[in-house]
């Protein structure tokens, strides 16, 4: 990078004009109100339009509880799983979803036993209908 200070110079321009979304934060993911240990992660599904939103219940933690807009709880605890994709890839929740449909009835049992169940899943939104552009930022 020495040997390229025009290198350096657009790095930091690029940085400088840039948006929060391009810098690779992802507006799904909020502080709780009240208490910056938990977070409030909204998931658009991929089978309809609802936004559910869950939030965490220890720093950093891998369990939630659904909650409404208002943050009140429903239903049980959750694991949260959060993972880069290769965009060209199927989904793990599409692929638990083909398995289960293409299983006999003993199968399905199989299935059940041991993975675990699908609540929702989708790819981030980082806007309505705009999923996440990281791999067109990469070229």
């Amino acid at each position: 990078m020495t040997q390229e200070p025009e290198a350096l110079v657009e790095l930091f321009a690029a940085f400088s004009f840039t948006n929060r979304r391009s810098l690779g934060f992802n507006p799904t993911v909020t502080c709780a109100p009240g208490d910056l240990t938990e977070f409030i992660i909204m998931v658009h599904p991929h089978d309809n339009n609802k936004l559910r939103r869950f939030c965490t219940r220890q720093i950093i933690s891998s369990f939630a509880i659904e909650v409404d807009e208002g943050g009140k709880e429903k239903g049980d605890p959750v694991v949260l799983k959060d993972i880069w994709i290769n965009h060209d890839h199927l989904r793990q929740g599409a692929i638990l979803m083909q398995l289960y449909k293409e299983a006999d009835k003993e199968d399905k049992k199989l299935v059940q036993r041991h993975f675990l169940t699908t609540v929702c899943h989708r790819d981030v939104l980082m806007e309505p209908g705009v999923p996440d552009g990281t791999q067109d930022l990469m070229h």
